[in-house]
């Protein structure tokens, strides 16, 4: 008996680890990776502004990384001009703002991507829900 919990707690374990991982990997030459931590799923209201934190993991490379957000609902937008984090950096905290007519959606899949040295590139996508004001 003791070995079949074991089993089962081990099974658990790997379960929630591989489930709730939330990051994607690219390789690029000699080494170097980029890992993207996908941002909280977030809630906004029409006319109002909220944070969404972007977080990277470097290896073998100090380069910046730019971020580009995609597929937002409509009338939401990136409030930040400068779109890159920092080499000394592996995470950053971007404003999303929605305008006052910003559209009415639950759970909108938008997507992040970063992009390091040598076209190195991977995406993650979280949900976004717009409310009434």
């Amino acid at each position: 008996m003791k070995s079949v919990l074991t089993t089962c707690a081990a099974l658990a374990v790997l379960t929630f680890s591989v489930g709730c991982s939330g990051s994607t990997s690219v390789q690029g030459s000699g080494g170097k990776k980029l890992t993207l931590t996908k941002p909280l799923d977030t809630s906004i209201k029409q006319g109002d502004t909220v944070n969404v934190k972007a977080s990277i993991t470097r290896e073998k490379f100090t380069e910046p990384v730019t971020i580009k957000f995609d597929n937002l609902p409509k009338g939401v937008e990136v409030g930040d001009s400068d779109m890159k984090i920092p080499s000394s950096e592996n995470s950053k905290t971007f404003t999303l703002k929605a305008s006052p007519d910003a559209a009415l959606v639950e759970n909108h899949e938008a997507s992040i991507t970063a992009e390091g040295p040598e076209s190195m590139k991977t995406t993650e996508k979280f949900k976004i829900t717009v409310k009434a004001k």
